[in-house]
C-alpha cells in the first residue's frame, strides 16, 4: 500500500494505492439505473427502468439541524446504508 498526500483547501487529503487486482464489473443495460442526491435535508433518489422510464422517486429525510458536524456525518451515513439496503433487498422497483 502507498499513500500520497495532497493539499486542498481546507488542509490535506490523503490517497491509498494497493496493488490489489482489477475486479471486472458487471452491469445490465436493463436492469435500469438509481440516482441518488444530496441535499441538506434529505437524500432524494430516483429510479428507472432499463429503458429510461421513471419508475419509482423518493427519499430519506435528514435531521442535520442543530447537529455538530460529527454527528451530521453519521447520520448521513446511517442514511445510505438504509438506501444501500433497501436497494440490495428490495431492487429499484420496489423502493
Amino acid at each position: 500500500m502507498s499513500y500520497r498526500f495532497v493539499p486542498d483547501g481546507n488542509g490535506w487529503r490523503a490517497f491509498g494505492v494497493s496493488s490489489r487486482r482489477a475486479v471486472s464489473l458487471v452491469t445490465r443495460r436493463l436492469a435500469g439505473t438509481v440516482g441518488i442526491d444530496t441535499n441538506k435535508d434529505h437524500l432524494p433518489l430516483a429510479a428507472t427502468d432499463g429503458f429510461g422510464n421513471l419508475g419509482r422517486i423518493g427519499g430519506i429525510r435528514l435531521n442535520l439541524h442543530g447537529q455538530s458536524k460529527e454527528e451530521g456525518k453519521s447520520i448521513l451515513v446511517i442514511a445510505c446504508k438504509k438506501l444501500a439496503r433497501a436497494l440490495h433487498r428490495n431492487g429499484a422497483r420496489r423502493l
